[in-house]
C-alpha cells in the first residue's frame, strides 16, 4: 500500500530553527497546518517546539484534537466559510477558533450575531496582487469603521497562492500604512500578517523591520508559513531553504508490475480516463512499473522521484506508470519506490485515506 513517511526529527529541526529566527527578529511566527490536516502527531510536535499558534484552512480539523492539546492553542481559520461561522456556538470551547480571517462583509455580518463571548478576532483579508480573495486596502478603514463593534484585530496578505506574486518591501509599507489607518475596537494598532513561506526571505531581508518601515516597533508582525517548515523550500524556487531540512515527508508507492512494453505513434489516441491527451510513451521497447497509486493521492507533477533516472510517464485516478528503463536499481513487484512530494502532493496524500502515515523518529 503506498504510504508516506514522516520524519519527527525534521520536522523538529525546522519548527526550532524557524521558532529562534522569530523570536530573534520579534516576529510572531504562526505554523499553517492546512497540509496535514492539522494532524494531532504533527500539532504535538509543533506545541512542544514552543509554538502556539497554528492556522488550518478546516475548522472542522480542529474539532479532532485532544481537548488538552486543542485548549492550549490560538487556533486559525484562514478560509472562513459562512457555515464555519454559523458552527462556532455549538463548537467545544477547546475547538473554537480565536481568530478568523474574513474577506467579505455577509462573514463580518454573521460574526456580528454570534455572542461576544464567544466570537473569535477578525482579520480583514487584503487584496495586494495575488488576486485570490481580500478587500482591497483602501477600503480597510471604512470597513473597520463600519464594523466597530467586532473584535477585528489585524489585516492579512496572501503570496503567491494564485498569481504568483511576490512580496516586497512596497507591500510591507503599504499594509504598514493601512494598518495605521484604521481604528480597531480597543484602540490598538492592528497587527499585520503576511501569509506564505515565498514571505520568509522578506522577513530575513536587512532592509525589513518589523513594521516594513526603518523605524521599529511602529506595527506588530506575523509570519504564516507551513511549506517551509513541512518541506524546507521555498515554493517560488523549488529551492531548499538554508538552515531547513528537506526530507520531513517522503512519499511511497507500491509496485503492482514491472514489464517491458513496446510503444508505437497512434494515430487515433483519445482522451484517457482524466479527461486528458493520452501519456506520450517514448517509442520502442520500455520497462515499466505500475503503482498503486493515482492523481487522488499524489498527482505527478508534484512528485519528484529518488530514482533520478525513473521517469513518471502517466497516471489516472488510482495507478501511475513509472518508465525504469534507464534506472540501475533493481525492483521487483511487492516493492515500494520513493518520490520527493512537493506541496501539492503532501496535501492529496494527508487527505487520502488510502495512504498509510507512517511516523519515523
Amino acid at each position: 500500500m503506498a504510504f508516506i513517511e514522516i520524519n519527527k526529527s525534521s520536522i523538529i529541526h525546522n519548527l526550532r530553527f524557524l521558532h529562534n529566527f522569530c523570536n530573534k527578529r520579534k516576529i510572531q511566527l504562526c505554523a499553517v497546518t492546512k497540509c496535514c490536516c492539522s494532524e494531532e502527531e504533527i500539532i504535538s510536535l509543533i506545541y512542544d517546539s514552543g509554538i502556539n499558534e497554528i492556522a488550518d484552512s478546516n475548522q472542522e480539523n480542529f474539532k479532532r484534537l485532544p481537548v488538552g492539546l486543542a485548549g492550549n492553542l490560538r487556533k486559525s481559520v484562514i478560509k472562513t466559510r459562512l457555515t464555519d461561522i454559523q458552527l462556532i456556538p455549538s463548537l467545544p470551547a477547546s475547538s473554537r477558533p480565536q481568530r478568523v480571517f474574513i474577506s467579505d462583509e455577509i462573514m463580518l455580518k454573521a460574526l456580528a450575531g454570534i455572542s461576544p463571548d464567544i466570537c473569535p478576532g477578525i482579520m480583514l483579508i487584503t487584496e495586494v496582487g495575488d488576486f485570490r480573495d481580500g478587500f482591497y486596502p483602501q477600503q480597510l478603514s471604512s470597513i473597520c469603521r463600519k464594523y466597530s463593534d467586532l473584535p477585528i484585530i489585524g489585516i492579512a496578505a496572501n503570496y503567491a497562492c494564485l498569481s504568483g506574486k511576490m512580496p516586497g518591501i512596497s507591500d510591507a509599507h503599504l499594509l504598514s500604512q493601512s494598518a495605521s489607518e484604521m481604528i480597531t475596537r480597543d484602540g490598538a494598532l492592528p497587527l499585520v500578517s503576511l501569509g506564505g513561506t515565498v514571505a520568509y526571505p522578506l522577513f530575513n531581508s536587512d532592509g525589513f523591520r518589523v513594521g516594513g518601515h526603518n523605524s521599529d516597533d511602529k506595527c506588530a508582525w506575523e509570519l504564516r508559513i507551513g511549506e517551509g517548515i513541512f518541506l524546507g523550500c521555498n515554493p517560488a524556487t523549488g529551492i531548499n531553504i538554508p538552515g531547513f531540512k528537506p526530507d520531513a515527508f517522503t512519499f511511497f508507492g507500491e509496485i503492482l508490475e514491472i514489464r517491458e512494453k513496446e510503444y508505437s505513434e497512434s494515430e487515433n489516441k483519445g482522451y484517457n480516463a482524466l479527461g486528458e491527451k493520452g501519456a506520450a510513451f517514448k517509442s520502442g521497447k520500455r520497462l515499466n512499473m505500475v503503482l498503486d497509486f493515482g492523481v487522488l493521492a499524489a498527482p505527478a507533477k508534484t512528485l519528484c522521484p529518488l530514482d533520478i533516472s525513473a521517469e513518471i510517464v502517466g497516471q489516472t485516478y488510482d495507478f501511475t506508470v513509472v518508465d525504469i528503463t534507464e534506472s540501475s536499481q533493481k525492483y521487483k513487484a511487492g516493492q515500494h519506490i520513493g518520490f520527493t512530494p512537493s506541496y501539492g502532493a503532501l496535501s492529496h496524500a494527508m487527505l487520502n485515506n488510502y495512504v498509510n502515515k507512517v511516523y519515523k523518529k
